[in-house]
């Protein structure tokens, strides 16, 4: 286990623009080699992970008790990701999202009642903080109740008590607006959560915060707070611009799934989708140390690849867990028609019921 001191500056190694020509004065002035570097931050995100199965298994059984259909998942944070992050004014040791534990509920009703549990001491683990983007959605119109969790072990697993890992909770409705944004910004190669990319996508994804934001009563985007009928007219003016439906529904024509892991029990799956072709490629692992190795040289061969290791109760729920690397944008698609077109009926009945199961 590496020392706080040598978590941070490897961390400030990571955040540079890492050019062949850079390189040398880089690690010259961080006295670190860049494969050191990055190997330590390896071995930090790695020893993220019981923590956040454990976290994870916590969830799962709470939420046998609020919503029996609801699926819990996990994932560690991509290295292409956390660099990006070090980018802001933070270190790789107070990075508190490197784990990720996420829960998609059928409504408002059901996240309150989970918020409530962990507030009221149902974790074995601390809240350090909290964010709570549905009452204070953030400027893109992203809603979520984040919840920031200080792991809490006993004998051997004390040595993970640095840890912290970051609990999503938000209902199927976010949730598909949170897939589309993450669709969209895959095959557009643009950090379009990230508030970069085009700006007309950006609007769009704001303004469908908002109407959604209505259909749940609940606040609107910060930066498309207006009545209702206003954020529909303009909704259906943007729509036309970025020819919004038949785009998204490309994107569910397009995706290619290559279903090579067959039946199998594993729980660490690699899932990688592959910008020039849009095929997402699965991969099993039964052993996490395995499916780890393979994650980083992953990362570090297969720039065409955005590729992230996850960890779900069995492989049917990989598709309802990680729909952005499938590109199935169906639910979003049609709640926008539902905009478009007053009377629209959905062809799925609009329950979002591919979602049931989610991670």
């Amino acid at each position: 286990m590496y020392s706080k001191s040598e978590i941070v500056n490897a961390g400030k190694v990571l955040r540079e623009n890492l050019t062949r020509e850079a390189i040398p004065a880089i690690q010259e002035v961080r006295g670190l080699h860049i494969v050191e570097a990055f190997g330590i931050a390896h071995s930090w995100r790695d020893a993220h992970m019981l923590p956040l199965l454990r976290v994870r298994m916590e969830l799962s059984r709470k939420l046998k008790h609020v919503e029996k259909d609801a699926v819990a998942a996990a994932r560690l944070k991509r290295m292409a990701s956390i660099r990006r992050k070090l980018q802001r004014p933070i270190t790789l040791y107070q990075m508190q999202d490197i784990a990720g534990c996420r829960a998609i509920l059928r409504s408002m009703k059901e996240v309150d009642r989970l918020v409530a549990v962990y507030r009221d001491g149902g974790s074995l683990h601390s809240i350090q903080s909290e964010d709570d983007y549905i009452l204070r959605p953030k400027r893109d119109g992203y809603r979520s109740h984040h919840i920031i969790l200080k792991f809490c072990g006993n004998g051997d697993e004390e040595i993970f008590n640095r840890q912290t890992v970051e609990l999503q909770l938000r209902t199927r409705l976010q949730h598909a607006w949170a897939t589309a944004v993450e669709s969209v910004g895959l095959i557009r190669h643009e950090n379009i959560k990230g508030g970069e990319g085009d700006a007309n996508w950006r609007r769009f994804f704001e303004l469908m915060s908002s109407e959604l934001a209505y259909q749940e009563d609940r606040e609107l985007a910060p930066t498309a707070d207006l009545p209702r009928e206003d954020v529909r007219r303009e909704i259906r003016d943007l729509s036309k611009q970025i020819k919004a439906v038949s785009t998204l529904e490309t994107y569910n024509r397009a995706i290619n799934f290559t279903e090579n892991y067959g039946q199998t029990y594993a729980r660490y799956f690699l899932l990688q989708f592959d910008y020039d072709t849009r095929e997402v490629y699965v991969q099993p692992f039964y052993n996490y140390e395995k499916g780890a190795a393979r994650y980083v040289e992953e990362e570090r061969t297969s720039q065409k690849r955005n590729t992230v290791l996850v960890e779900v109760n069995k492989v049917n729920d990989l598709k309802k867990a990680f729909p952005n690397y499938f590109l199935d944008v169906s639910a979003f698609t049609d709640k926008l028609k539902s905009v478009l077109s007053p009377g629209y009926k959905s062809s799925q009945a609009y329950d979002l019921s591919w979602l049931a199961a989610y991670r």
